[in-house]
């Protein structure tokens, strides 16, 4: 009988525990957490960085898919983090968080990675160029960086639990309220 007791009070705790996740990422509070406010960070810089690369002249002597590549990197993320967004804003990703959330991180780190590539490819074959030709990729490598945190602010968000501090024993709290020297 006590099984059945601690095995109900086990589940009991994971139930609240999982309810504690989901009420992180409730539409309200998701706005105004980090990785709310990275997730609309990424798609204002990845917008400009688009914007500047697109509207500027193109870099003397590049290839051709240089001047497709960083644009379409640069705009399916912004696509992506938009509809990400968008689905933890309007609470479409609270059915199946663990899904939603795993695939944030996922793609968080894997297109970091993409931009990072995608910025020294652009770098390293404009070489002549005016000023402005440089400026959408260190843009897009800030992008980058936020792009790391969103994962890692993303699954402690998921993940980390409060753990409550263990209760001391009986026999110190005797000995705490003995020595205690009071004023």
């Amino acid at each position: 009988m006590t099984d059945r007791g601690s095995s109900y009070t086990s589940n009991k705790t994971d139930q609240s525990a999982d309810e504690k996740v989901r009420q992180r990422f409730s539409s309200g509070n998701y706005v105004v957490s980090i990785p709310g406010m990275l997730k609309f960070l990424i798609i204002v810089v990845f917008l400009v960085s688009g914007i500047i690369f697109v509207s500027s002249s193109r870099c003397p002597n590049t290839p051709d898919w240089d001047q497709i590549l960083f644009p379409v990197v640069t705009f399916t993320i912004t696509f992506i983090w938009l509809m990400l967004y968008a689905a933890f804003l309007l609470a479409i990703a609270k059915k199946n968080l663990n899904v939603w959330a795993s695939v944030d991180v996922g793609l968080s780190a894997l297109a970091a990675i993409l931009v990072v590539v995608t910025c020294i490819l652009t770098i390293t074959n404009c070489s002549g160029g005016l000023t402005i030709h440089f400026i959408p990729a260190p843009i897009a490598l800030v992008g980058a960086i936020l792009l790391a945190a969103n994962a890692a602010a993303t699954y402690i968000m998921w993940k980390y639990q409060k753990v409550p501090a263990p209760e001391r024993p009986e026999f110190i709290n005797r000995m705490a309220r003995r020595f205690t020297i009071e004023a």
